[in-house]
């Protein structure tokens, strides 16, 4: 059988979920090639692509991102604020 996008249609939706959820600062797209989630950071901050297969990693994934990015932001402002 062959394939066909709507056997990725839960996929897709998910992909979109999570587009309007971020889509301040992330760009979410669903690949069916390579059957993983990505996302795409827009901010300063220099963030390689995050790639996940469920749209629950994805979202778990872009979270440490952004912790992680907040803490390094609070870290650079009380060192950088005497």
């Amino acid at each position: 059988m062959a394939w066909s996008v709507h056997h990725d249609q839960s996929r897709y939706e998910a992909a979109r979920a999570l587009r309007r959820e971020y889509r301040r600062m992330w760009t979410i797209l669903w690949s069916p090639s390579k059957r993983a989630f990505y996302a795409y950071f827009h901010g300063p901050e220099h963030v390689r692509p995050l790639i996940a297969p469920t749209s629950d990693d994805l979202r778990r994934d872009i979270h440490h991102c952004e912790y992680r990015i907040s803490r390094d932001r609070a870290g650079y402002t009380a060192r950088h604020s005497s």
